[in-house]
C-alpha cells in the first residue's frame, strides 16, 4: 500500500515554515518528514516541536540558473531524504503548500506535478535529453515539479546513480536551458508521468 511522507526545504521564514508543518500534520500526524536547510535560520527546534528531521546546510541554493556543484548538492538533499523515509512516496512542501485532506495515493505513482501546462515549457533539448535517457518519448513539453509535487522513492533511490551521472555529462547544456533542478531530474526518470489532474 502507498505511503507518503514529505520533505521541505526550508530558508529564513519561520512563521510560514510552522504554519505548512502544521497543516501537513493535522491529516498526517505520524508520517515522515524531514526539513532540508538551504541556509538561513536554523530549524532545529521548529523540527523537534513538529517530530521532524532536519538537516542543516549553511550554504543557500536559491533559484534559477546554477552551477554543476549546486545542482548535484539539491540532488544529494532529496536524495537523503529518499534514504531515510520510511514511506513509498515522497512530496516535496513549500511554505505556501497547504494540504486540504489526506492524499488519495496510488501505487503507480511515480512522478506527479502541478499541470499548469504553457506557463512552464521545457527546453526541447531536456525533452530529448528524456528520451534518450528513458527510451520514451514525452507526451507533454512543459513541467512543473513544485511545491505539492510526489515522488516515488524506490523509483527515485533505483535510478539516482544512472541519471546523476547523465547530468553530469550533461550539464554544460542543460545550464542553458534554465530550468528546475529537480524538474530535470523528475522529467529524465519519468519522461510521461509527470503531470497529474489533481
Amino acid at each position: 500500500m502507498a505511503t507518503l511522507g514529505f520533505f521541505h526545504h526550508v530558508y529564513d521564514n519561520l512563521d510560514a515554515t510552522e504554519f505548512a508543518i502544521k497543516n501537513v500534520r493535522e491529516h498526517y500526524p505520524d508520517s515522515f518528514y524531514m526539513l532540508i536547510g538551504d541556509g538561513g535560520a536554523n530549524h532545529y527546534e521548529l523540527a523537534k516541536k513538529y517530530n521532524c528531521h532536519y538537516y542543516h546546510n549553511t550554504d543557500n541554493l536559491g533559484y534559477g540558473e546554477s552551477t554543476l556543484e549546486e545542482l548535484l548538492e539539491e540532488l544529494k538533499r532529496v536524495l537523503i531524504a529518499c534514504i531515510k523515509t520510511n514511506t513509498t512516496h515522497l512530496m516535496m512542501v513549500e511554505d505556501d503548500v497547504v494540504v486540504l485532506d489526506k492524499v488519495d495515493l496510488q501505487d503507480d505513482w511515480y512522478c506527479i506535478g502541478q499541470p499548469i501546462g504553457q506557463n512552464n515549457i521545457m527546453h526541447p533539448q531536456v525533452l530529448e535529453w528524456a528520451r534518450q535517457f528513458s527510451g520514451v518519448q514525452p507526451q507533454t513539453n512543459y513541467y512543473c515539479f513544485g511545491g505539492g509535487s510526489i515522488l516515488h522513492v524506490g523509483t527515485f533511490l533505483e535510478n539516482f546513480s544512472a541519471v546523476y551521472n547523465f547530468m553530469c555529462d550533461n550539464f554544460p547544456p542543460i545550464k542553458t536551458t534554465n530550468n528546475e533542478k529537480v524538474t530535470i531530474f523528475c522529467r529524465l526518470l519519468c519522461p510521461n508521468d509527470h503531470v497529474g489532474n489533481d
